[in-house]
């Protein structure tokens, strides 16, 4: 019998980190695509100007060039998929 020695594991949880970052960022784009840009972007600026946590919330929350991008593309999709949207929707 050989022994081999154990592969130890990383000791940073870099896998649960990547997904807790990419559930973030759904949800991130599922609320800017609902709300859409202008109430979206109204709700983090009134959480940028709350205590420190929901100052923090806002920074994460801000939209930027890949959110928006990532929403024009659900946004397309669900058209493609749903036909476009009524105002009343």
């Amino acid at each position: 019998m050989v022994e081999y020695p154990r592969r130890l594991a990383p000791k940073f949880p870099l896998r649960s980190l990547l997904l807790l970052a990419l559930v973030g960022f759904g949800f991130k784009l599922w609320m800017f695509v609902a709300l859409g840009v202008g109430d979206y972007t109204a709700r983090v600026d009134q959480m940028a100007q709350g205590n420190l946590a929901q100052q923090v919330a806002a920074w994460l929350l801000q939209p930027e060039a890949v959110t928006e991008r990532a929403a024009n593309w659900v946004t397309d999709a669900r058209a493609i998929l749903h036909g476009p949207l009524s105002d009343n929707e």
